[in-house]
């Protein structure tokens, strides 16, 4: 079987009113890209001082943006700088209640493949590539979505950093 390498352009929330669930399970999904030779990007607020150290531990690279910042102009701007400096155009990954169809539509537009983390099947319609609903009350049936949008629900497709697994 042939390994494809990969890099992600993530976006997700993280701050007090929003919890950092979001940010973590985006890094567990990140730390699985880079130990296999790709490149990961984190677009956040401003995180705690663990999680910021834990991203530099396992190769994601940080990026704070401001919450008054309008994703749908910043998340395409940061995918095409990371295609320009790795010569790949990234996979942008959007995690976070605030991250709607305005945000979708940019990146999409801008040509990027897009993958989306979600938990409630409320923002559609998905004009994206794929989503990911690792709730246990996930059901693809959920999604308004093209034919062609790849779907993965339920906690089969749980994302947890290594050193939740490794316990």
């Amino acid at each position: 079987m042939t390994s494809v390498t990969v890099d992600l352009m993530i976006r997700a929330d993280g701050r007090s009113s929003a919890g950092l669930g979001h940010v973590m399970r985006c890094i567990a999904l990140a730390e699985q890209c880079v130990s296999r030779g790709g490149g990961a990007w984190l677009l956040s607020e401003a995180l705690p001082d663990r999680v910021e150290e834990y991203c530099r531990e396992v190769g994601i690279r940080r990026i704070q943006v401001a919450s008054d910042s309008p994703d749908t102009e910043q998340v395409p701007r940061y995918c095409t700088q990371m295609s320009e400096e790795h010569g790949a155009d990234p996979v942008c990954v959007l995690d976070g209640y605030d991250l709607g169809a305005g945000v979708r539509e940019s990146v999409r537009s801008a040509g990027y493949a897009l993958l989306v983390i979600d938990d409630n099947a409320d923002k559609s319609p998905y004009r994206v590539d794929m989503v990911v609903n690792q709730n246990v009350h996930a059901r693809s049936a959920d999604y308004d979505v093209d034919a062609d949008v790849e779907l993965l629900c339920g906690p089969a497709y749980h994302l947890l950093r290594a050193e939740i697994r490794a316990i």
